[in-house]
């Protein structure tokens, strides 16, 4: 979804590629104000409950981002949908890394391997399907897309600490 928010602001919004390219930037801001603010997050609500108001924030700032007739919406919102990815990766990491403790390693990088695959595959999605809906319902429907996978996780998180319990 980001690499096409920068796409949607420059082509939808009128943005110089460097304006809109300074707005997502702040995604990467918003990234290091979660880092700033994960110790006592997670220290008060746990890792697990970080994860679907990480991505409701997100969902939310790619709504706003999608929808808004005007550019300067995008800039808290590009800082936001940072920080609640932030939220969201944080725990993806960490479950990553504890899921076989015995290969500690080859977790994290099967973990990193589908992160970027996922990536890929998922520009290469959006941009298709700019053509027929557009940028800003590809904008909005990555934030679901990312909304979607927190509950998943989320869901997942639960039921493996009921499992254990």
């Amino acid at each position: 979804m980001l690499a096409i928010w920068a796409s949607h602001l420059h082509g939808a919004l009128g943005l110089s590629l460097t304006t809109a390219g300074a707005i997502v930037a702040l995604f990467g801001l918003g990234g290091v104000l979660y880092m700033a603010a994960a110790r006592p997050l997670i220290r008060r609500f746990g890792g697990p409950a970080l994860v679907l108001p990480g991505t409701a924030i997100m969902a939310l700032a790619s709504l706003v981002v999608g929808l808004t007739p005007h550019w300067l919406p995008a800039i808290p919102a590009s800082l936001l949908a940072g920080f609640g990815f932030f939220m969201f990766h944080n725990v993806m990491q960490a479950n990553a890394a504890q899921m076989a403790p015995g290969a500690r390693g080859t977790a994290v990088s099967l973990f990193a391997s589908f992160l970027f695959l996922g990536q890929s595959v998922g520009v290469v999605a959006a941009a298709s399907l700019m053509e027929h809906i557009g940028t800003g319902a590809v904008v909005v429907l990555g934030g679901a897309a990312m909304l979607a996978a927190g509950m998943v996780l989320a869901w997942a998180l639960q039921r493996r600490g009921r499992v254990r319990k």
